[in-house]
């Protein structure tokens, strides 16, 4: 019952139509534990996006889902990817973030020397809007 409440609530936060569509020239990015990322182009404006794909499974619950659209559409920083749209595709969530051109995480971390403090903060704050900076 719990799951088909958040389900519902999903799919009253995410965006209608089909976003293949509105976004084009689909590239992969990098691959996670909860699915993918992609650069493509907005139709509609030419600008490169980061879609993230990710698959509605028993790991990734829809109540997650739903705390990841809310927690990156409320949040407005300049440190934190912009979150523009989301979508529910064939039983996977998309979610249309900003394009940023400089790597995983995991890629800046490993070329930039950083004190143990800097990277916690990092992590947290990555961690805590769960989008992949790309």
């Amino acid at each position: 019952m719990r799951e088909e409440q958040s389900l519902r609530r999903l799919r009253s936060i995410v965006s209608l139509g089909e976003p293949r569509r509105k976004y084009s020239a689909f590239e992969e990015l990098g691959r996670g534990g909860f699915g993918a990322v992609y650069k493509a182009l907005d139709a509609s404006t030419g600008q490169q996006v980061a879609i993230k794909k990710m698959a509605l499974q028993e790991e990734m619950s829809e109540e997650l889902a739903v705390n990841e659209i809310v927690v990156m559409r409320d949040s407005r920083n300049p440190n934190i990817v912009t979150y523009l749209d989301s979508y529910l595709v064939d039983g996977e969530l998309w979610l249309a973030m900003e394009f940023m051109d400089g790597g995983t995480l995991y890629d800046v971390l490993g070329a930039v020397y950083l004190e143990e403090g800097q990277i916690g903060a990092g992590l947290s704050g990555a961690l805590g809007c769960c989008a992949l900076a790309h």
